[in-house]
C-alpha cells in the first residue's frame, strides 16, 4: 500500500510543478504580449512625429526657395544693392505665413526656427526641431549660397519622453 500512495503523491506533486510552469509561462507570454504592444504604439508615434517634422523641413525649403525667387526678380526691377536686406524683408513675412500653418513655431532675428510637435495618440511624446535659416548672396545675377548650397541647416532635432511620477 505504501508504494502506491507514494506513486500517487509523486504524481500529484509532478502536476502541481507542470501547471506551476505552464502558468508562470502564460502570464510571461502575456507580459511580452503587452510590451510588444507599447513598442508597437512608441514605433508608430515616433514615425508620425518623424512625419511631420519633415514635412515642416520640406515647408521651410520651399519657402526659402519662393523667398530667393522673388528677392532675385526685385533686385531685377528695383535695381536695389541690398539683395540681403530684401530677401530679410521677404523672409519675415513668409515666416509669419508659416505660422498660420504652424502655430507653435518661434522664430528670432538670427533666423533661428524653433518648434515642437506632440504626438497625438500619447502627450508626453514630443519632438523638437530647430533651424538656422541661411541668407544666400546674390552677384551678377547668380544665388551664391553658404555651405554647399544649403538654405538652412539643423541644428538640433530630438525626441523625448516625459514621464510622471
Amino acid at each position: 500500500m505504501k508504494k502506491k500512495g507514494a506513486s500517487s503523491v509523486l504524481v500529484v506533486f509532478i502536476m502541481i510543478i507542470f501547471v506551476t510552469i505552464g502558468a508562470f509561462v502564460i502570464l510571461s507570454a502575456n507580459v511580452n504580449l503587452n510590451f510588444s504592444k507599447k513598442v508597437e504604439a512608441w514605433n508608430k508615434d515616433y514615425y508620425l512625429l518623424e512625419e511631420e517634422s519633415e514635412r515642416f523641413i520640406a515647408a521651410v525649403d520651399s519657402m526659402l526657395l519662393e523667398t530667393e525667387n522673388e528677392a532675385a526678380a526685385s533686385m531685377g526691377n528695383t535695381g536695389a544693392l541690398n539683395f540681403e536686406s530684401i530677401y530679410v524683408e521677404i523672409l519675415k513675412k513668409k515666416l509669419n505665413m508659416l505660422k498660420n500653418i504652424y502655430p507653435s513655431i518661434e522664430a528670432n532675428d538670427d533666423l533661428e526656427l524653433g518648434i515642437t510637435f506632440n504626438s497625438k495618440s500619447n502627450e508626453k511624446m514630443l519632438m523638437g526641431l530647430k533651424l538656422k535659416l541661411l541668407i544666400p548672396s546674390f552677384a551678377d545675377g547668380v544665388f551664391v549660397k553658404p555651405q554647399q548650397g544649403a538654405r538652412y541647416y539643423i541644428e538640433q532635432k530630438k525626441e523625448w519622453q516625459e514621464y510622471s511620477n
